[in-house]
């Protein structure tokens, strides 16, 4: 028995047929009900209600003997389904289309058959009600109607199921979500409150339990602002009147509430007026606890605070020692040296080798406390930043360095240099520290520098390469650590502050200094970075 429907027509067909949610369920009262009124009706002994899919019609109503479903292609429903009205056979024996139905070739031997479309609430024809006879007959023009009548009033059931059915998920649906919402309120972290106008809690969320300690009984018609404190408490009034006057925004607040066991508990807050939604009626509130938070701030404030005060006595300590070491220092070394010119070989050879050894230890003294009050004055003052040709800056740094050039013929390279906002004299010292290492440094071969510079992520990156000994890697960071040295100073003479000094500038710049290098004999190639656009300059330090 062959369709007429399209292919595509058909596509829709079934999903309207899978949409009623009908095939394979019970028997129903509302159905069986038509399907024996259609048999008292028309006085035949078999009627039936039936949902056709892909392959099958299925009866989910029928009225006498047979079978509960028939393969689509056997179905007289088939040929119904593909019409615009009722479709009637008098005699089945004869028509080449239901011939071989089962009802008609066995029992009960039927002959006439009638049937009516039946559509979903879309319009689609999704089933059929038909009724048989074991008897030839015709259908007059008012049984015709009848059968259209209860045709649609199984359409009528077929809709209202529908829409039932839909209803019942549509509220399974909100009873999941709600569950869902209270689940996720109920376990969150945060307390969830819903506020009257006056602040009285009507909603809180069992977080309020964990966070504070109140059962949710004990806060029955109490209002929010008895539990903040005092000290609080006008800020929270504010912001609280102000998310009233704004409906729809969000206002923010933090405060210290009091918990059941009488300590005290920070919270942040977020209030929405929601008083006008007719489903919320009143103003949310998201606190969150950040107690041990603000406690790990303040330890932290505390301890930065307290090491910044360290370092700024250890600095003015360094500063004031260093300044009133010199001038003492200064005549010890003048008359050392005075006393090695005029009495030198008037005593033994080993008078002289302890004079010499007092001259030395007052010249190494000297260097190294001018060049600790150097360090200390790296972290004073106010850093003064100003257009800075980094040009001039490395022309000045190497004519301080001219001697060592000279004595070393030393080689030193540059790129183009930029104009950057910076303290001329700071980095000046920088370079010269940075290049004087690199001659210092130096193996057999006569030292060669090359200074170059990048623009990266904000910043100017400055770097030396050099040709020396190289450094091995595991003392990267040892190296600009004050007074750390990895030579003798019989190898290679210094205080073993050069680079600390040049951490300390480059880091009061807002920058940051790193070296490279493959190990022993590989050279070495110092960084430093410099803000493109200047920080803020650093306050000078108390005392200064």
């Amino acid at each position: 028995m062959a369709l007429t429907l399209s292919s595509a027509a058909e596509t829709q067909r079934l999903v309207a047929v899978r949409a009623l949610s009908l095939l394979d369920t019970p028997p129903e009262e509302r159905f069986d009900g038509i399907t024996r009124l259609a048999a008292r009706a028309f006085n035949v002994p078999w009627a039936a209600i039936s949902i056709v899919d892909a392959s099958r019609a299925w009866y989910k109503s029928r009225y006498g003997t047979g079978p509960s479903e028939l393969p689509r292609t056997a179905a007289f429903d088939n040929q119904v389904i593909a019409s615009n009205g009722p479709v009637t056979l008098a005699d089945a024996s004869r028509d080449p289309n239901v011939k071989d139905h089962p009802l008609v070739v066995g029992d009960p031997h039927l002959r006439f058959f009638a049937g009516h479309p039946v559509a979903a609430a879309d319009g689609h024809k999704v089933g059929a009600l038909t009724i048989a006879d074991t008897k030839v007959r015709e259908l007059t023009p008012a049984a015709v109607q009848t059968l259209r009548n209860l045709a649609e009033w199984v359409e009528r059931e077929f809709n209202l199921l529908q829409v039932q059915t839909e209803l019942k998920w549509a509220k399974e649906t909100q009873r999941r979500g709600e569950e869902h919402f209270r689940l996720l309120i109920e376990n969150a972290q945060e307390i969830v409150l819903v506020l009257e106008a006056d602040g009285v809690m009507r909603y809180k969320s069992l977080s309020i339990e964990r966070v504070l300690g109140y059962k949710i009984h004990d806060l029955l018609r109490k209002s929010l602002f008895e539990y903040v404190s005092a000290y609080d408490l006008p800020r929270v009034l504010t912001v609280f009147n102000e998310a009233i006057r704004q409906a729809g925004t969000t206002q923010a607040v933090e405060f210290r509430c009091r918990h059941r066991d009488g300590s005290w508990r920070t919270l942040q807050a977020w209030l929405k007026n929601l008083l006008q939604d007719r489903v919320v009626e009143g103003v949310i509130v998201n606190l969150r606890d950040v107690t041990q938070l603000k406690e790990a701030e303040e330890k932290a404030k505390k301890t930065a605070d307290d090491l910044a005060r360290s370092n700024q006595e250890l600095e003015q300590f360094a500063y004031a020692a260093s300044h009133d070491l010199q001038e003492p220092l200064r005549k010890i070394a003048s008359y050392t040296q005075l006393l090695q010119q005029r009495y030198k070989g008037k005593f033994d050879a080993e008078a002289d080798k302890f004079i010499g050894y007092i001259v030395d230890g007052a010249y190494r003294m000297q260097a190294l406390i001018r060049d600790l009050l150097m360090y200390s004055r790296a972290g004073r003052g106010e850093l003064t930043l100003e257009p800075t040709d980094m040009e001039a800056v490395l022309a000045q740094a190497l004519s301080n360095l001219e001697t060592a050039i000279q004595t070393n013929q030393a080689t030193i390279t540059h790129d183009p240099l930029p104009m950057i906002m910076a303290s001329p004299s700071q980095l000046t010292q920088v370079l010269q520290n940075l290049v004087g290492n690199a001659i210092k440094y130096h193996g057999d071969v006569p030292p060669k520098v090359h200074v170059s510079v990048a623009q990266k992520s904000g910043f100017w990156q400055f770097a030396t390469k050099d040709n020396g000994i190289g450094i091995d890697p595991q003392y990267i960071n040892r190296v600009f650590i004050i007074f750390q040295r990895l030579h003798t100073k019989k190898e290679y003479p210094g205080t073993g502050i050069g680079l600390a000094i040049c951490k300390k500038m480059v880091e009061r710049h807002g920058g940051q200094i790193w070296l490279e290098s493959e190990g022993e004999g590989q050279g070495t190639t110092f960084k430093f970075t410099i803000p493109v656009e200047p920080m803020t300059a650093a306050a000078p330090a108390p005392g200064s």
